[in-house]
């Protein structure tokens, strides 16, 4: 790019400004450059690692090592630092600064003798028995060759008294550390902080803690069915009761713990149900930065009206206002008979800063990229702080290198905007790596680089030594190979070569004579190997003969003489003419009109009522009312999941029990008749098509539906955006612009919107474009209102008016993958805390036809959490016809017959589909309980496409949560991420511990007593995605921080 004179004038004249405020050694792109060079690999403590600083940084050095130990080597005045006697595993990285501030971070190269198996054989005693036993395997299942037991303090993780040398070894309740050799004489110590070596003394006790409901302080709780106890036993509740019942007691979580004569005891935790449900829903409107013009309005349900309401700001009436943003309040709602329920709402703050980005590209060899941002709205000056380079207050940097940099803008007034900008090369590589597997025992695999750039030629380097593109002989392993193009680029491709039998399994398969007939088989023969041969199947058969199955799906395994593995599927299906096994249970559910319980003219069935046939699970019915369950002989009970809008008929009875015999063209009817209450229940959902991205279209799908009971002809819409995208159109119903002078970005449809009859929607696509000077991680926001009359100010009259109005916010990326599952509420950071009081969640997933031809079925399996309520599901939006059933066991199958869905070729909204559904929490559930939800998406007969994971975890702590993660005392870099992550103190405090956890709440990494400024995390090992660091500081204060793993 051509750069003016004035450019260069004020280049120079920051220049003079940062070295006169004595800055002149903060260089924006300062780049020091160093190697690793290990002269001996970790085995007995002698291990050898030098470390050379080549450019960029001045003496006197100081190296820090991290590992299971941090050594540090201070003051060094020399640009090499050698570190002897290394145990195994050895510092995994070393952080190298100087006196000027500058610093690197380096991986050392050092790899383990041996890989350590992380979950341990432990056996722990029974009480009143004080010894159990553990054993250590390493590289996935070998004995080592010794080990060597110490006590572990669990408080500073010290490496405590040795206790013996054995494996397996017996040992006293505690937890212990151990030092492992193997068989070439090398030797590990384990982590000390690892809990999983911890001896634990089990109880042989067992109970049952019977309960009643509570109304109110009624409720009671009885210790029933004591077994494995030695008499006499005494009681301790947690109110300090010390009977074997207790009463008057109120609804929660509570616990008690029964002890026997021999001191050993057992814990158990106990719900008491309140008697009247109360449901609690919230709407909360953001609050304007720092201002407290934030509010948020409550509705109580499912108890007796008039309801009353008590905030924890001291509110008694049902909305409370002067709320601050980014900030959190409780309620509690009270009926009339004095049945309560929690509530709890966060309040997001909004901001009215944009901000868009001029960048230019950098050289591979050398920093040379730069950014300028531009900043409007909001209160200006404006603060810009940036993650990589602290204490830095600039809207243009120079000399960058390629990578993503994290800005936060903030004005004035305390209004802030965050974002980050992508760095690129000007020279790019683009390269594609595809691998042919090994045959079993063979060497035979291969792996071949296509790779395409503008500045050839191009270099190989692959990471078993090879210099081509192509290379083959090769066993199943990982492989990487860095490309390199002739400006220095290069980009690093990674795949594995897997293995493959080099036999075929064929097989021989008999259907079941009918669907509940366990009389199919199935009879394989393997080809192009010798026996003998081992079989494991599925259902626990050894043999190459199958037989006595049902219909399903099952699952081979079998290894041959040369131990070489394969696995083969199979399906037995069922003789569908054949139809005497079984019988057919149907019926109609009803507006029965004149309360006669037979189904009349007029009176029409009704829509997505839940259906249960006890021991065979649930069903809903269809747009014409109808359900039906399949059983075999036996009996059941058939009920209804009754909802308020329709309550059964005074005639109807429910809980229906039916003995059927089954036998051909067996049917068994029974229709449900129910009332109809004129309920008005509108519900509006905004989702995405697709994300958005910088420079490319962005579209989302917006549902709007009559959940009532009304046939409803005046419903309108009301529709805003933050500005920050371009809106284009709404199709196919078109928006109006209010008031263009003074609200640009808000919309309404006030007439010829189509009218809803009870249980249909109308699925409208809104598009916009995404400005490519938009920043990544950008949040946009989208606000949404729908009533059934106008003015819009009427949606507090709906019967349930928190669905009338939404909130929805995405995220500026880079990709995303179009087959996913997200859930609402998202809670706080990657665990997504929420509280109890969030008690319904709903899910929302998507699927696209990837392929290159038309998917004729689809169906959708989701088996749902068991902290989650299966009798609450509630079938929601979709975009295609569907039907949709739930096992007893909560595994919910979402089915697509004929939606010929075109494949992506033909568009983003046309080869792509979207549902939703919603479900209550269980009650009672503790603090720390994690509800995770994944879906499997099948495309006719492909392999299923498993979805992302989404997660919430119950917390009472919800408040110092979301204010840690918006103060943010830590500076967490580079994020996203490659090997490694940096964390710093904003304020100079010492960082105490660090925990890493991924999507799932579980924990990755643990470091405690730091004891630094300044930590270092080796990620090189974590896979892509999305993760949270939790970091302690001194004072006791722990921050959580988002961070993405490229």
């Amino acid at each position: 790019m051509k750069r003016s004179k004035f450019f260069y004038w004020k280049l120079l004249l920051i220049v003079a400004i940062v070295y006169a405020t004595g800055l002149s050694k903060q260089v924006f792109g300062q780049n020091p450059t160093g190697v690793c060079e290990v002269l001996q690999q970790p085995c007995t403590d002698d291990g050898v690692l030098v470390v050379t600083i080549t450019s960029g940084m001045t003496l006197p050095l100081t190296f820090q090592y991290n590992g299971l130990q941090s050594i540090t080597h201070s003051d060094i005045n020399s640009f090499t630092d050698t570190l002897f006697q290394i145990s195994a595993p050895g510092p995994y990285s070393v952080h190298v600064t100087d006196g000027d501030g500058n610093y690197l971070y380096l991986n050392t190269g050092l790899v383990s003798p041996f890989q350590w198996d992380y979950y341990q054989d432990i056996v722990n005693p029974v009480c009143p028995e004080t010894m159990g036993t553990a054993t250590i395997t390493i590289n996935s299942g070998m004995q080592p060759a010794s080990v060597e037991w110490y006590e572990s303090d669990q408080i500073d993780y010290s490496l405590g008294d040795y206790v013996g040398t054995g494996n397996p070894m017996s040992l006293g309740l505690g937890c212990y550390s151990v030092i492992v050799t193997d068989e070439n004489g090398c030797s590990m110590i384990s982590a000390s902080y690892d809990t999983s070596l911890c001896i634990e003394a089990e109880s042989s006790i067992d109970f049952s803690v019977v309960t009643t409901e509570a109304n109110c302080t009624d409720g009671t709780a009885t210790i029933e069915n004591i077994s494995g106890a030695v008499a006499p036993c005494t009681y301790q509740w947690q109110n300090g009761a010390n009977t074997a019942s207790i009463s008057n007691l109120s609804e929660g979580y509570q616990y008690v713990t029964v002890y026997d004569a021999q001191g050993c005891s057992k814990t158990q935790y106990f719900n008491i149900i309140q008697g009247v449900d109360i449901d609690v829903n919230m709407v909360a409107t953001s609050a304007t930065c720092q201002e407290n013009d934030g509010s948020v309005i409550s509705f109580g349900s499912g108890g007796i009206p008039p309801y009353s309401y008590s905030y924890s700001n001291g509110c008694l009436e049902q909305e409370a206002t002067g709320l601050t943003g980014n900030s959190s309040i409780r309620v509690t709602v009270t009926d009339v008979n004095g049945f309560r329920e929690n509530g709890y709402k966060y309040i997001q703050s909004s901001t009215p800063i944009s901000v868009s980005t001029l960048v230019n590209p950098s050289l591979c060899t050398a920093p040379t990229g730069d950014v300028t941002l531009s900043i409007s709205g909001g209160t200006a000056p404006y603060t810009i702080s940036w993650a990589d380079f602290p204490g830095l207050d600039t809207d243009y940097l120079d000399n960058l290198a390629v990578g993503i940099y994290a800005f936060t803008v903030t004005d004035a007034v305390g209004c802030m905007r965050t974002g980050s900008v992508n760095i690129s090369s000007d020279s790019y590589i683009n390269a594609y790596i595809y691998t042919g597997s090994e045959t079993c025992g063979q060497n035979d695999g291969y792996a071949y680089i296509n790779a395409y750039t503008d500045e050839y030629p191009l270099t190989y380097e692959w990471s078993s030594g090879q210099t081509v593109s192509n290379i083959d002989d090769l066993e199943s392993a990982f492989y990487t190979c860095t490309i390199s193009n002739a400006v220095g680029c290069s980009v690093v491709k990674s795949k594995s070569v897997n293995v493959v039998p080099g036999y075929q399994i064929t097989g021989v398969v008999t259907d079941a004579s009918c669907i509940f007939n366990e009389d199919g088989s199935i009879l394989v023969n393997v080809v192009g190997s010798t026996g003998p041969f081992t079989y494991n199947w599925t259902n626990g058969e050894t043999t190459s003969n199958c037989t006595g199955l049902a219909t399903g799906s099952y699952n081979l395994h079998v290894v041959d003489a040369n131990g070489c593995h394969a696995n083969k599927y199979f399906h037995v299906g069922y003789d569908e003419s054949n139809d005497d096994c079984y019988c057919t249970i149907t019926g109609t559910v009803f507006a029965d009109l004149n309360d006669d319980c037979l189904e009349g003219v007029g009176e029409e069935g009704i829509e997505n009522i839940m259906m249960h046939c006890s021991s065979m699970g649930y069903s809903y019915t269809d747009e014409e009312g109808v359900y039906s369950f399949i059983v075999p002989t036996g009996n059941y009970e058939i009920s209804e999941q009754v909802q308020a809008y329709y309550p059964l008929a005074s005639c109807q009875d429910n809980n229906i029990q039916l003995s059927v015999t089954a036998s051909s063209g067996c049917v068994e009817t029974l229709d449900f008749a129910n009332a109809i209450n004129p309920i008005h229940d509108m519900q509006i959902l905004r989702t995405y098509v697709n994300h958005p991205i910088p420079g490319y279209e962005y579209a989302q799908r917006l549902v709007v539906k009559n959940n009532g009971t009304i046939e409803e002809p005046g419903i309108v819409l009301g529709f805003g955006h933050d500005g920050q995208l371009a809106y284009t159109n709404n199709t196919p119903l078109a928006y109006s612009q209010i008031d263009q002078a003074q609200f640009p970005d808000w919309y309404s449809v006030t007439s010829g919107f189509p009218t809803l009859q009870p249980g249909e929607e109308k699925i409208m696509v809104t598009n916009y474009h995404v400005p490519y000077t938009t920043p990544l991680n950008t949040i946009v926001q989208f606000f949404d209102t729908v009533t059934y009359q106008a003015p819009l100010s009427d949606w507090l009259i709906d019967y349930s008016p928190w669905n009338n109005v939404q909130q929805y916010n995405d995220i500026v990326i880079g990709s995303f993958d179009p087959n996913c599952i997200e859930v609402s509420p998202r809670g706080t950071g990657t665990p997504g805390f929420i509280t109890v009081d969030d008690s319904v969640l709903t899910y929302v997933v998507h699927f696209q036809n990837t392929g290159t031809w038309y998917a004729q079925n689809i169906y959708v399996m989701d088996t749902l959490d068991s902290d989650l309520n299966i009798e609450t599901v509630v079938p929601g939006f979709s975009d295609h016809d569907y039907t949709v059933t739930m096992s007893e066991d909560g595994v919910l199958r979402f089915d697509f017959e004929n939606i010929m869905l075109p494949p992506e070729s033909y568009g983003e909204i046309e080869s792509s589909g979207m549902f939703t559904y919603s479900v209550k929490l269980k009650e009672g559930l503790d603090v720390g309980t994690e509800i995770h939800n994944t879906a499997a998406i099948f495309f006719d007969f492909n392999s299923p496409v498993i979805t992302n994971t989404v997660v919430n975890t119950i917390t009472d702590t919800l408040l110092t949560v979301e204010k840690n993660l918006t103060e943010q005392n830590v500076i967490v870099y580079p994020n996203p991420m490659n090997n490694l992550l940096n964390i710093r103190s904003e304020q100079g405090s010492i960082l105490n511990s660090v925990v890493l956890y991924d999507l799932t709440g579980r924990v990755i990494e643990q470091f405690s007593n730091t004891n630094t400024e300044h930590y270092v995390i080796n990620t090189e090992q974590l896979s892509p995605g999305i993760y949270l660091v939790a970091v302690t500081l001194e004072s006791g204060k722990t921050d959580y921080q988002k961070v993405i793993k490229r």
